[in-house]
């Protein structure tokens, strides 16, 4: 009995502790949400794999239907509350939401998606710049991978 009146007690903190971690994290990814983010910068990782991968253009319409069906804020928004509970305490979940809330935090909010987007261009224009770099690159491997196997074939 005794062990009970020392686990029920400790259980309901966990269990408060656990719903305001929730909770800070919820009004952290609405903070950051704001001016529809998360859609954001799906919709314009959608326009790299345009450009990566030009094939997939006569197919962008349904690409564009299948993410807002299912990586859309709301379908998503329980995972990124668990993303920042799994990383973060309610202390610190609320001192992030404090910056959020701060004139530079919600300038970072407002950034977030060109840098986002800036940063996948600067990526695909040193692939580009490189491509054919990793063309012999993958080119080698490849052979060295069917000489691998017609050792071991042997």
């Amino acid at each position: 009995m005794k062990l009970r009146k020392i686990i029920l007690p400790l259980f309901l903190a966990l269990s408060l502790y656990a719903n305001e971690a929730h909770d800070e994290a919820e009004k952290i990814i609405t903070l950051i949400n704001k001016n529809n983010n998360y859609d954001k910068i799906v919709e314009q990782l959608l326009k790299v794999q345009m450009q990566i991968k030009p094939q997939l253009r006569p197919f962008e319409n349904v690409l564009r239907e299948f993410f807002a069906k299912y990586i859309n804020f709301n379908s998503i928004k329980e995972d990124l509350i668990s993303l920042y509970t799994n990383r973060f305490t309610a202390d610190e979940l609320k001192e992030i939401r404090k910056f959020y809330e701060s004139p530079v935090g919600k300038k970072t909010i407002t950034e977030l998606p060109k840098i986002t987007y800036e940063s996948n261009q600067i990526g695909i224009r040193k692939v580009q710049a490189h491509q054919e770099e990793l063309k012999q690159m993958l080119q080698k491997q490849v052979e060295l991978m069917k000489e691998k196997q017609k050792i071991n074939n042997n």
